[in-house]
């Protein structure tokens, strides 16, 4: 699992100290490859990408797409094998 802030203001220093007490790693979006059609516009939004890079689950800020347990299990174990 890996964050990506698409807050383009925020201070390293303070990227930091807002990520410190995660256990996963985070990375601002100018430092990943990610195709600007994926780049979320609006937060909350979980993206699930297949070890090609390929969008295959985005749940939308706006509520549509819901992540739930058996959602994830559908859509992740495969992509974990």
């Amino acid at each position: 699992m890996l964050a990506i802030s698409i807050d383009q203001g925020i201070s390293n220093a303070k990227l930091k100290q807002h990520i410190a007490s995660l256990a996963f790693p985070v990375a601002r979006v100018g430092d990943v490859k990610i195709a600007r059609r994926d780049i979320p516009q609006a937060i909350p939004v979980t993206q699930i990408f297949d070890r090609n890079g390929r969008l295959v689950f985005e749940s939308k800020a706006d509520g549509r797409a819901h992540l739930d347990t058996a959602t994830l299990e559908r859509i992740a174990a495969p992509l974990l094998r």
